[in-house]
């Protein structure tokens, strides 16, 4: 439908989705909250690669109840 390159569309529940190769990003919008997205992307994730989760206004309680992400999570305001 809008004749993107270099892409492949998957229908699968993610804890299914074994690809032989692992991804550098991935994105997520309104997939779910931040700690199940974490937990079940964290498979098809390429060491050093980048999880990119879309939230709501106001992402604090979901970041809260992830846990200690460390370094590895931080909130960038967008405009959609």
């Amino acid at each position: 439908e809008l004749e993107l390159e270099n892409v492949r569309v998957v229908r699968s529940r993610l804890e299914d989705f074994h690809p032989a190769e692992r991804f550098s990003t991935i994105i997520s919008r309104a997939l779910s909250n931040l700690a199940d997205f974490v937990a079940g992307a964290g498979h098809l994730l390429e060491p050093g690669g980048c999880l990119l989760a879309m939230k709501g206004r106001d992402p604090a309680p979901e970041l809260t109840a992830a846990g200690d992400l460390g370094e590895r999570a931080r909130v960038v305001p967008v405009s959609v």
